[in-house]
């Protein structure tokens, strides 16, 4: 199976969205299959719709991994969503909240898939390269 994940930043690239899922402590970041006859690119911008009724403003693809909890590869994309608040999809998520780029780095999952994409999406934030 192939999946795709997104660090999701505000549009001044300076904050961090993340989901924490049902029966969860850790947050982590939005993600999701990519449906047969689906891009990735489409998979980005319907999953997060999906998960939080916002809008996908821009995305680049980053980097890929191998995920073995899952035996899935992962599509890691840096996004920027639209302002206004998410809605939650209570059946799946507990909490979406906006994190600091420190903060993100403490809530995260540690020795992650998660955190090694949140990351690299943090440096090329950092480096003004999106």
């Amino acid at each position: 199976a192939t999946a795709v994940s997104m660090v999701v930043t505000d549009r001044n690239k300076e904050k961090i969205l993340l989901a924490r899922h049902k029966d969860q402590s850790d947050f982590i970041l939005f993600a999701g299959y990519i449906k047969k006859g689906e891009t990735a690119e489409k998979a980005v911008t319907r999953e997060f719709k999906e998960e939080t009724k916002l809008n996908t403003v821009k995305y680049k693809f980053m980097s890929s991994r191998y995920h073995e909890p899952r035996n899935v590869l992962m599509l890691n994309f840096l996004s920027m969503a639209e302002n206004g608040e998410p809605e939650i999809d209570a059946e799946e998520i507990d909490e979406i909240k906006w994190f600091t780029f420190d903060e993100a780095l403490q809530a995260i999952r540690k020795d992650s898939t998660a955190e090694h994409f949140l990351k690299n999406a943090i440096a090329e934030l950092k480096k003004g390269a999106f």
